[in-house]
């Protein structure tokens, strides 16, 4: 038996989890739950739901883990359809913790909390006055200020004639009237290049279900896999492989899984 241990906080700790995959698509959350109900030594366990489902399950011991999955792996899900693919039952990288905070996952009813999101009152249009002297000469001069879209406060609109100017550099002039020019075309941004990276960022991973632990466990389980670095702004987080040709590999691993995956723009520094 191997020696199934990691380090959590400064503490060594064994790992009584296992993690199953290859179910198939129509199997029941209540179906998993379950699946290692009368097994020796079991405790809990949480599923994921995705364009592929996944089952985390903590045993009260390392060898409770361990006759779990000689039980469980390679063995077809459904009897009653054998050609379908065989379970994959492994030790898990890490264990579940009931303690903590569920962070964007499945409840035990088996459904995605939604996302709380307040939307940002439109800003307001504020109304000036220009002062003794302004264009035109005119103390009484109005003027307001109009929002552009996405909420950014374009130049203010003057009810007496603003004064001629010439067109910035690169824009064409398109009229003889006041300001009727148009702007520069923006600089083309040279796209970044992925070559050579060797890391996958799984971003808004949360929204979709899949938390830190759950993207841990699902990458560590990866050909190649080196460390992985969570990114709660991101609500997600980062993997690194080996070889660019492996993290492409676990990218499309993942997304066949329903995990958001992509290549990342560079690669992360091992530390």
């Amino acid at each position: 038996m191997g020696d199934y241990r990691y380090d959590y906080d400064g503490q060594t700790e064994e790992v009584t989890t296992i993690f199953c995959a290859n179910f198939p698509a129509d199997a029941t959350h209540r179906e998993l739950d379950n699946l290692c109900r009368f097994l020796p030594g079991f405790l809990r366990c949480k599923a994921t739901f995705g364009r592929g489902v996944t089952l985390f399950a903590l045993f009260d011991s390392v060898p409770a883990a361990q006759a779990a999955i000689d039980v469980l792996n390679d063995q077809a899900f459904d009897r009653s359809r054998p050609q379908q693919d065989t379970l994959r039952v492994v030790m898990a990288k890490s264990n579940m913790r009931g303690s903590e905070p569920d962070r964007g996952g499945w409840q035990s009813q088996g459904k995605l909390q939604e996302a709380s999101w307040t939307p940002k009152a439109p800003p307001q249009r504020p109304s000036y006055s220009a002062p003794r002297g302004a264009v035109g000469g005119h103390a009484d001069t109005r003027y307001q200020a109009t929002p552009a879209r996405g909420g950014y406060w374009k130049e203010a609109s003057y009810d007496t004639a603003p004064m001629k100017r010439a067109a910035p550099k690169g824009g064409n002039v398109i009229g003889a009237g006041h300001d009727q020019w148009s702007a520069p075309p923006p600089a083309k941004r040279r796209q970044a290049s992925t070559e050579g990276v060797d890391t996958v960022a799984s971003v808004g991973a949360a929204d979709a279900g899949f938390d830190e632990e759950s993207l841990y466990n699902f990458y560590a389980a990866q050909q190649g896999f080196v460390a992985f670095k969570a990114n709660s702004k991101l609500r997600g987080g980062f993997a690194k492989f080996q070889s660019p040709e492996l993290a492409q590999q676990a990218v499309e691993v993942a997304t066949a899984e329903g995990i958001p995956a992509a290549m990342a723009r560079t690669s992360m520094q091992s530390s």
